[in-house]
């Protein structure tokens, strides 16, 4: 039988500082466009950025290959020319470091449209279909460039509805569909007023209302 004494022993755990994480994954556009030909204003969100241990966060925006801080809020509105403009966000807690990067380009309208109309190029369609869907495209570039809004959304709006008139026909699926009023609304989009923003038309619903409306 042991008959020892029993023993005491003192564990002491030191509590260890994680890494925070820096996410800048909620930056919601990554293609902007610029209403005036020149440049926009952007949105950059780390808000998704986050400490284990709750440790109050810094956040740092820098741009390209820039030192100088361009904002130290996790959210921020800044305006951006036309171009690609590369992000590094870096977080910390006070003693460690993450970092993030995101990407965002900002297009003239009649870049945006030039990709909406090389996507129709793209879709493999017949090409009555194609030259057909690129009329009202055409003359939405040439509004655009002499700054003319109103025609061309007038254009792209007339774009939609005429693939709404192939939908099921000539190879314009429900998907293809999906991608081309997409596209097209996201352009129509960018022109909305801020007050009207929360109330995007999803492209799943345009396709429904399409397809319900050939009934």
């Amino acid at each position: 039988m042991d008959s020892s004494a029993p023993a005491r022993v003192d564990i002491t755990v030191t509590p260890v500082n994680d890494a925070p994480e820096a996410d800048a994954s909620a930056t919601p556009l990554l293609t902007v466009i610029a209403r005036d030909g020149k440049s926009a204003p952007v949105l950059i969100d780390g808000s998704r950025s986050h400490d284990i241990d709750s440790s109050k966060l810094n956040f740092t925006w820098l741009m390209g290959n820039q030192l100088e801080v361009l904002s130290a809020r996790a959210v921020d509105i800044i305006t951006l020319p036309v171009g690609k403009h590369d992000f590094t966000l870096i977080v910390d807690d006070g003693e460690l470091t993450d970092i993030d990067t995101v990407s965002i380009e900002v297009v003239t309208p009649s870049m945006a449209v030039d990709r909406l109309r090389a996507l129709v190029q793209g879709s493999g369609l017949p090409s009555k279909v194609v030259e057909d869907l690129l009329q009202p495209l055409n003359l939405a570039w040439e509004a655009l460039q002499k700054g003319d809004l109103d025609a061309g959304l007038a254009r792209l709006r007339t774009f939609q509805k005429w693939v709404g008139n192939w939908l099921g026909k000539d190879g314009i699926t429900p998907a293809l569909a999906n991608d081309l009023l997409s596209a097209a609304q996201r352009l129509r989009d960018a022109f909305r007023s801020e007050e009207h923003t929360s109330e995007l038309q999803s492209p799943c619903n345009l396709v429904c209302r399409l397809l319900l409306e050939k009934k």
